[in-house]
């Protein structure tokens, strides 16, 4: 299903050579609610871009689009621990369910940070996220290993240098202003 609505809803909306995409965030929020997809917004406090409340607090985004997310990532191996006890707290104000994740891009960082529910099939893991009847488990990486992970995602991002450096440019415009 998630490769189906991939090929149907975003695959044609990428930019070529890079990992972005020309659909705003709540266009993929309503296809995904069309599709029975449960909405979970991933590391909140990301870094730069990457995260959505950098979009709310430099106004490219409101508050209002958490009304149609199911979630928040709260716990993501990848990102620093006060940023996941903002993602905590922001999910807990907003009664929102928990999930967590390693946001993994190596083999070593897979699987430190899951979310768990006593779920036999997809349809019921996704009702209990529904319910918030799931639990997180796991802690973030240290800090080596956050720079080492980091560092071997380089070579594989290079091709997409010039699209990245626009999109960075572009947000720290909204920063700047």
């Amino acid at each position: 299903e998630l490769v189906e609505f991939y090929s149907k809803h975003i695959e044609d909306k990428k930019i070529r050579n890079s990992n972005f995409v020309d659909i705003s965030v709540s266009d993929i929020i309503e296809k995904a609610k069309e599709n029975n997809g449960c909405v979970i917004t991933p590391h909140p406090y990301g870094p730069a871009f990457t995260g959505i409340m950098n979009h709310i607090k430099n106004k490219r985004l409101d508050m209002n689009v958490f009304d149609d997310v199911h979630g928040v990532e709260a716990i993501n191996g990848g990102d620093l621990k006060f940023n996941n006890k903002k993602a905590t707290i922001l999910a807990l104000n907003l009664g929102k369910v928990i999930t967590g994740g390693t946001d993994g891009h190596n083999l070593y960082e897979l699987g430190k940070v899951v979310t768990y529910a006593n779920a036999e099939t997809k349809e019921d893991f996704i009702e209990a996220l529904h319910n918030k009847e799931n639990f997180v488990i796991g802690k973030e990486l240290d800090i080596i290993r956050k720079a080492t992970a980091q560092g071997m995602k380089l070579p594989s991002q290079l091709n997409k240098t010039p699209q990245m450096m626009k999109q960075h440019l572009r947000y720290s415009k909204h920063v700047i202003v």
